[in-house]
């Protein structure tokens, strides 16, 4: 995401002149309705500020934060970087299973990163260096040696290096003063209205990005960023609601997909008058199809059958579907299934 956004404000910003006519954006850090309002309200505040981190390239903001395991991140969080970086770097640093257990594995594979960083990453080259290169997984160096690694990759993903990605980050012009907002829990993508719900979808960041003329009269809908108010919100409220961007789908045909789920108690899939499940439309490549999501059916058919209809849908993919209960728990009635067998069923 992050390369998308600092390609998109290079491509708009490089040559213009004028300050009204620059592209400007707004980081909006979002929660889950699990857990309190005041620690969502904070939890949506970082995850704001880590991801407006990496946009401009302020490592100590995304160390303070992270290295606070116990409060903000997980052993998972950790663990699925260290995975990620034996994949792309092809270090040996693979953590095992991503899961919240810091076992000798785990240790191990910190260490280990620390060494090929110091050795073979940032720490050899144009970033500190590690100090120790054992121990304690969770310093703010440590954390700031991820980051670093994250500018690496996003450079390269930009075709530059890392002092050219300082031009890039250089086009970034802001929306408003406040370069971030957290807006708590107050706007799920999924099921709003529910309180206590635990849902992936809704822990999230988006990247608001506003075209010159586009811009809420009042963006500064939180000055007091501790007293956010949703009823007075003007960023996702029914004026300015928030459009999907799409840097250049790399579906070249889209289909519509048609799917037919049987009504059945013994799944427990009920119909859409009675009760809500979630339908999730899993592709085998999410880095270029995004999951699909539908909270609601497009009617029964024959009183036995949901018609879930999907639009945008890559024929070349292979897809899974997941449905989540209201009550708990998941059901896959079909995964890994190429397009071509689903339109045919």
């Amino acid at each position: 995401m992050a390369a998308t956004v600092l390609d998109h404000f290079h491509d708009h910003n490089a040559n213009v002149t004028d300050s009204s006519k620059l592209h400007r954006l707004l980081v909006a850090g979002h929660t889950d309705t699990a857990g309190g309002l005041d620690y969502n309200r904070e939890l949506s505040q970082n995850r704001a500020k880590v991801v407006l981190s990496l946009l401009t390239g302020d490592d100590e903001t995304f160390g303070e934060i992270c290295h606070q395991v116990t409060r903000w991140m997980k052993v998972a969080d950790y663990k699925q970087i260290l995975t990620w970086l034996s994949e792309k770097r092809g270090w040996n640093c693979n953590p095992g299973t991503i899961d919240n257990s810091h076992d000798t594995q785990t240790q191990n594979a910190v260490n280990r990163f620390k060494q090929l960083y110091n050795s073979e990453g940032p720490g050899a080259s144009w970033a500190p260096r590690i100090e120790p290169e054992w121990g304690d997984p969770n310093t703010k160096d440590t954390w700031k040696a991820y980051f670093h690694c994250y500018e690496e990759y996003i450079a390269n993903e930009l075709g530059t290096d890392i002092s050219g990605l300082a031009e890039y980050r250089s086009m970034l012009h802001f929306a408003s003063a406040n370069e971030w907002v957290g807006c708590n829990e107050y706007h799920p993508r999924t099921l709003p209205g529910i309180d206590g719900l635990t849902e992936q979808s809704n822990r999230r960041v988006e990247v608001l990005m506003f075209a010159p003329g586009n811009i809420p009269d009042s963006i500064d809908c939180c000055p007091d960023r501790n007293n956010c108010s949703k009823e007075v919100c003007v960023l996702y409220g029914p004026k300015y609601t928030p459009v999907p961007y799409n840097p250049g789908s790399t579906v070249t045909s889209p289909e519509v997909l048609n799917i037919y789920v049987e009504i059945s108690d013994e799944s427990g899939i009920c119909s859409p008058d009675t009760c809500t499940n979630i339908f999730r439309l899993h592709s085998s490549d999410p880095a270029l199809t995004y999951d699909r999501t539908l909270t609601t059916a497009n009617g029964v058919v024959d009183g036995i059958y949901i018609k879930l209809t999907y639009k945008e849908v890559d024929p070349s993919l292979n897809y899974s579907m997941e449905i989540t209960f209201p009550t708990g728990g998941s059901y896959y009635p079909f995964e890994d299934i190429p397009f071509s067998e689903l339109e045919e069923a």
